[in-house]
């Protein structure tokens, strides 16, 4: 099983049934139809709403939200959130899965945890976690 990560409004998502669409957001898109189901969620990679709305407010800075979200990833048994996510794969048809958020990381400046998470991945299992491509859509 691989792991890649994207965000909900890549619009190729809805063309890929050989992925699990799994969130790790605070949040699911609301009030539009992104032409797929989200199938599975993993609560601990989500970082928390105070932080989400503080960073959105200017409370605390990226640095800040990094050191924050860096310490959630810390207290993680990489054993039991490996089985997590392989069962995740094993029970939706062994498919990789695609951890989703809401960041459109071809802004510039953009940034987000899932990539944080795709860091942290690979130093603990020295899997490559990449983003998805997204074909060239307005």
């Amino acid at each position: 099983m691989r792991l890649f990560t994207s965000r909900y409004a890549n619009p190729d998502l809805a063309n890929r049934p050989d992925l699990v669409k799994v969130k790790i957001s605070v949040g699911v898109p609301r009030g539009r139809h992104i032409g797929y189901r989200v199938e599975a969620q993993v609560w601990n990679l989500e970082p928390t709403w105070r932080m989400v709305q503080d960073v959105r407010k200017g409370i605390i800075t990226r640095e800040q939200y990094e050191v924050a979200y860096s310490k959630t990833l810390a207290e993680l048994d990489i054993g039991f959130l490996s089985l997590q996510l392989e069962h995740i794969g094993r029970t939706n048809g062994n498919r990789d899965l695609v951890l989703l958020c809401f960041e459109d990381l071809r802004k510039p400046g953009a940034w987000c945890h899932r990539r944080m998470f795709a860091d942290w991945w690979q130093k603990q299992t020295g899997e490559e976690v990449p983003e998805l491509e997204e074909e060239n859509h307005a």
